[in-house]
């Protein structure tokens, strides 16, 4: 590195990360019970089954980061020159469990996620986390993750069980990203 990484704009520019991953220990958690009982597919057994099983200093050095989003954060972004991070919750969100389960926890999640960016407003950007499994409840929580919590995206991670967003049934959710596209604010992003 020729020059320290610093955050605000010493270089003329911010450093914004994107897609930078959180997670609740109940979901954590959830993700375990799944790849446990046998439920889960390939991927989540694959991820969870080891950062959620393995008792490593590496894994709980990431499991700790991806539930902390005050101090741990906010220090590896100020010692990495990061001045802005789009939060979105980690993979594979709510897509894997049943609906009810997935709403619950990804209703929870965003609403932690608003707290998070109304105490660190000049440094964190929400995104809004769906239920694909339940397109009419994710088509709510898009409006409200827009006009309520002040979330400037939508995360869907991969699949839904199988099933890909240019598959007839999510056309309500494509839909209302569209219309939710431009920011009321004009933020740029």
């Amino acid at each position: 590195m020729t020059h320290e990484l610093n955050t605000g704009g010493d270089r003329g520019y911010l450093r914004i990360a994107t897609e930078e991953a959180f997670g609740l220990p109940e979901q954590l958690d959830a993700y375990v019970r799944l790849v446990k009982e046998g439920r889960a597919d390939k991927a989540t057994t694959s991820l969870w089954g080891f950062y959620g099983t393995a008792m490593s200093e590496r894994t709980q050095f990431i499991r700790d980061r991806l539930v902390d989003l005050d101090g741990l954060r906010i220090a590896a972004m100020d010692e990495t020159g990061i001045d802005i991070a789009i939060l979105s919750l980690t993979s594979p969100g709510g897509q894997v469990f049943e609906a009810d389960e997935a709403k619950a926890l990804v209703r929870k999640a965003n609403d932690v996620l608003k707290s998070a960016c109304e105490r660190h407003p000049s440094r964190y950007v929400g995104m809004i986390s769906i239920v694909p499994q339940d397109p009419a409840w994710s088509v709510e929580e898009i409006a409200r993750g827009k006009n309520e919590l002040g979330f400037r995206g939508v995360m869907v991670n991969s699949h839904t069980k199988g099933h890909y967003l240019d598959e007839p049934q999510f056309d309500p959710i494509l839909r209302a990203c569209a219309f939710s596209a431009t920011p009321a604010d004009g933020h740029p992003f």
